[in-house]
């Protein structure tokens, strides 16, 4: 059995809200909250992001050569990971007492700049903005089975008013649509795990035992898909696993105490980002409420399986998450990048 890696004493997941620079120069203030917007999720840990602070401002940038072009063709998680870290920087410059600022897409022949974000004028932080930051460093994916305790309707009814206030839906399903999304789910585990080039990517992902690398998904954490042998990589690259694969995923959503669709009106770049940052408003406020929370996507990303998974939730608009609520154990987050890596020095 190999060692467990040292602890890391610069680790991304140990900034403090306390050290917020006040005082400083702007622009160490909104690379302070850069390290906050670097711990939003993204689909296989890929952070697919980078950001240039300039004066005044903060870009976002989408990252391509982190893209994922067999579950992603078309970059759509891509920009819901980056507009989840886009959230992070809105919540912090409104916490820290101004409004925020932000130009969605805004230069057409960079269509890699997803977004640029100010400071407006000073405001006094309402009681969201806080509990919402102060979540940001506590968040984690949880892929483990949840308790058989269910998630209430004042809880869901909070979650689904955090995607709404940013301009997305969220529908809780009812367990006759719970059990077919469950269905869809392991369908589309099957045909994933099927295909070598879906295998071949997700193992550029997966990160064995004892390795320091700060990116992708820690085998010890089984995280995604959660069913994985602990064999690694290889046997992955080789074999067809999908079976057991697709009954564990089955199975985690059916038991799932709170499974949800989270979706947009329309279904283009901007939605995607507006997605992005509804689902980290609702995954926010779940860690506030102590709720643990994983994703489900693999039907979504099949496109034959996402419009039914869609018909589920509502009779309109494009379903862009499916996501499990529940009451877990505590887990550990998975690894981050340092500030370094995804700043761009003008």
């Amino acid at each position: 059995m190999l060692p467990a890696p040292a602890p890391r004493t610069d680790d991304p997941w140990l900034v403090d809200a306390r050290d917020y620079p006040f005082g400083a120069p702007l622009e160490d203030q909104l690379r302070f909250l850069v390290r906050f917007a670097i711990l939003a999720p993204s689909t296989h840990n890929s952070q697919p992001w980078r950001f240039r602070v300039t004066g005044d401002a903060v870009e976002v940038w989408a990252d391509p050569g982190r893209a994922l072009p067999r579950i992603d063709p078309s970059r759509r998680q891509l920009l819901m990971s980056c507009g989840a870290a886009l959230f992070h920087l809105r919540t912090g410059i409104r916490r820290f007492g101004s409004v925020d600022r932000v130009d969605y897409l805004p230069d057409p022949a960079r269509p890699e700049l997803l977004a640029r974000i100010r400071r407006g004028q000073p405001i006094r932080p309402l009681a969201r903005d806080v509990e919402l930051f102060a979540a940001i460093p506590a968040r984690r994916t949880n892929r483990g089975p949840f308790l058989a305790r269910p998630v209430g309707a004042i809880e869901s009814d909070l979650l689904e008013r955090e995607v709404a206030a940013e301009g997305a839906w969220m529908i809780r399903l009812h367990p006759h649509d719970k059990l077919a999304v469950a269905h869809l789910i392991a369908e589309a585990d099957r045909k994933q795990l099927a295909d070598r080039a879906f295998r071949r990517e997700l193992t550029r992902w997966l990160v064995p035992r004892g390795d320091r690398r700060r990116d992708g998904i820690p085998m010890v954490k089984k995280d995604v898909p959660s069913a994985l042998p602990f064999a690694g990589p290889a046997l992955l690259r080789t074999f067809d696993v999908g079976g057991g694969v697709a009954a564990r995923e089955q199975e985690l959503a059916t038991l799932s105490p709170m499974l949800a669709v989270l979706g947009t009106d329309l279904d283009e770049p901007r939605d995607w980002i507006t997605a992005g940052e509804a689902m980290e408003a609702a995954l926010l406020r779940a860690t506030a409420l102590g709720l643990g929370v994983s994703f489900l996507n693999q039907a979504i990303e099949e496109p034959e399986l996402r419009p039914p998974i869609g018909r589920a939730a509502r009779p309109t608009g494009f379903a862009q998450l499916i996501l499990r609520f529940g009451w877990g154990a505590e887990v550990a987050p998975t690894p981050r990048r340092p500030l370094e890596e995804v700043l761009i020095e003008s």
